[in-house]
């Protein structure tokens, strides 16, 4: 489970920075009071004679398309219509999320092995064919991430990024849903590795230099 845009693992990350646990009671709640309500008999909430429904966009890859089915079913609970549509990787970024030309997307990202947020989500990536796809803007989360680039103190930095994340789930401009995980085996001989986030196949030699192979002492061994 991803709760911030810093990858779990990640010396930046904090564990104690969690997204609210879902509540389609609450969502109902909210809906219901900003006036987007239920006509008798029907299943989409409308406003003004506006139906509350929009394209949920994604690419063809088969884990995503699972997910956005997943996540139209449960906001069909709270009385919104999504309809998921799909395109091929190049053609979504292409053609929908830098231009800006879509409803809602779910999409994968790899921030790379710092953990600098600046690309994603600062306000000057929102414009003009940037990274920051969701348009965030926020002077506060500006300010901490340029601080952020300009130290080299490691201490500091992490405290920025835990600032950031805080605020991140404050203003809760897009909502990370997930970290994919990949599984290596190792002899039991081979001591002290270090796993981690694997950012590329070769993170997990991290600390090649330092791993020791014990001997095998039976006959023939």
């Amino acid at each position: 489970r991803a709760d911030t845009p810093i990858v779990p693992g990640a010396w930046a990350y904090d564990s104690g920075a969690q997204m609210p646990a879902p509540d389609v009671g609450q969502a109902r709640q909210i809906l219901e009071s900003a006036g987007w309500t239920l006509p008798e008999g029907g299943a989409v909430r409308s406003k003004n004679s506006t139906e509350l429904r929009f394209s949920l966009l994604t690419d063809q890859d088969p884990l995503r398309g699972a997910i956005a089915e997943a996540i139209s079913q449960q906001l069909t609970d709270a009385g919104i219509d999504a309809t998921v549509a799909r395109q091929p990787s190049g053609d979504l970024v292409r053609d929908f999320l830098i231009p800006r030309q879509y409803q809602a997307a779910i999409f994968g990202f790899d921030p790379g092995a710092d953990p600098d947020p600046y690309p994603a989500w600062h306000s000057s990536q929102a414009i003009n064919g940037g990274r920051n796809i969701a348009g965030y803007t926020s002077d506060d989360a500006d300010a901490l991430m340029e601080e952020a680039r300009r130290t080299t103190a490691l201490a500091d930095r992490k405290e920025l990024y835990q600032q950031f994340q805080t605020l991140f789930l404050r203003d809760i401009p897009s909502i990370p849903l997930y970290v994919p995980l990949d599984s290596y085996f190792v002899s039991d001989r081979v001591k002290n590795i270090e796993p981690g986030v694997l950012f590329t196949p070769s993170s997990r030699f991290r600390n090649v230099w330092e791993w020791t192979v014990e001997a095998r002492t039976g006959v023939g061994q």
